[in-house]
This record gives C-alpha cells, sequence and structure tokens, in this order.
C-alpha cells in the first residue's frame, strides 16, 4: 500500500509538473503584458479630484462659452446699427447728389459761354461728394466684410456652447 501511495504521489507530482508547463506555454502565447501587469486597488480620493477638477474645467468652460457668446450678441447689435447709419447716410448723400445733378443741367444750359464760376464750383461739390460717397460705400463693404469674418469666427464658439 506503501508503494501505491509512493506512485500516486509521483504521478500526481508529474501531473502538476506537466500542468504547470502547459500554462507557462499558454501565458507566453496568449497574454498580453498588460494582463500579468499587477493590478492597483481604486484611488477614490483620486477619483474624487479628478472628477472635482473636471466640473472646475466644465463650468469655465461653460462661463467663458456664455461671455463670447455674449460679446458676439453685442457685436451683431453694434454692427447691424453701424450698418443702419452707414445705410441712412449713403441714401442722404445720393439725394443730395441727385440734386446736385439736377441743379447743374439748368445752369449748364443757360450759362453764359464765358461764366462757368458757378458751374465749376457746382461741378467740384458734386465730385466732392461723389468721392465722399464713395469712401462711405468702401467704408460700409469693408465693415460688412469685417463683421463676416468676426461672425464667422465666433459662429462655431456660439453654437457650441451649451444654451442653458
Amino acid at each position: 500500500m506503501s508503494e501505491d501511495i509512493t506512485e500516486l504521489s509521483r504521478r500526481i507530482s508529474a501531473a502538476f509538473d506537466r500542468v504547470d508547463q502547459g500554462l507557462e506555454v499558454l501565458s507566453r502565447k496568449s497574454v498580453p503584458a498588460t494582463i500579468t501587469a499587477p493590478i492597483t486597488a481604486p484611488n477614490p480620493a483620486a477619483e474624487v479630484e479628478g472628477s472635482a477638477a473636471l466640473l472646475r474645467a466644465l463650468e469655465a468652460a461653460r462661463a467663458s462659452s456664455d461671455d463670447w457668446a455674449e460679446r458676439y450678441r453685442a457685436l451683431q447689435a453694434q454692427m447691424g446699427a453701424e450698418s443702419l447709419a452707414m445705410a441712412s447716410e449713403i441714401t442722404r448723400l445720393t439725394g443730395e447728389l441727385a440734386a446736385a445733378r439736377a441743379s447743374v443741367a439748368p445752369v449748364a444750359d443757360t450759362a453764359p459761354a464765358g461764366d462757368n464760376t458757378d458751374l465749376d464750383a457746382l461741378t467740384a461739390c458734386i465730385a466732392e461728394q461723389e468721392a465722399e460717397l464713395e469712401t462711405l460705400r468702401a467704408e460700409r463693404a469693408f465693415d460688412a466684410t469685417e463683421l463676416a469674418a468676426i461672425i464667422a469666427a465666433l459662429d462655431p464658439l456660439v453654437h457650441e456652447a451649451p444654451h442653458v
């Protein structure tokens, strides 16, 4: 009986050796290195601090987004008011120009051949008003282009902002 126990013990030891060898081969072939790394216990304090930091960053981003949205609205209102003012100025100058042209035509027809002083003054005034009108149109076009660029730059920020 003692021989049987010794034989069984030897066979069990051999079987365990084969299992250990098989496990070692399997671990080298199929187990990624990350699984063999030691697993650390979660740190609740670090997770809470990380969450708090993320919440602070989120609140700061929301505040910044709200600030940008308010600036965007103010800029839109300002540019709208300036565009209306420029449009009314252009309309006024266009009316003055048309009146000046209308007043020049009869004077040119009735003026004596040698007396062009008034006609020259009116022509100079018209040219001056046309130049001013063109300057205002160029300024308005520049402002409209600048406004479009600002709106294009701010539009994604405003649309990304959470609407609270």
